[in-house]
């Protein structure tokens, strides 16, 4: 995998939050994926159409996917996921 060195216009002041949808996760062969969070996910944003208290109740029951942990009390889901539960639901 090769080493992406930004641009002086990418680089962020230290201590900046680094943008987790925007940065590919390495999954070997594969396409690189990119990470969700949940507020690109969820209504009224998102896309797809339910509450906070609705997607996390859709977990615990298995039909939405489950959260990879990023970091202490933060979460993000594979964008991978996210797209087969969207055509999974076109589909219904």
């Amino acid at each position: 995998m090769a080493l992406h060195i930004p641009e002086p216009s990418e680089r962020r002041e230290p201590g900046a939050a680094v943008p987790l949808a925007l940065a590919p996760v390495s999954c070997g062969n594969q396409h690189p994926r990119r990470i969700m969070r949940l507020k690109q996910i969820i209504a009224p944003n998102g896309v797809f159409p339910v509450s906070k208290s609705a997607w996390y109740a859709g977990i615990a029951e298995g039909r939405y996917p489950k959260p990879v942990r990023l970091g202490p009390g933060m979460v993000g889901w594979r964008d991978t996921d996210i797209e087969r539960l969207i055509i999974s639901a076109e589909a219904a």
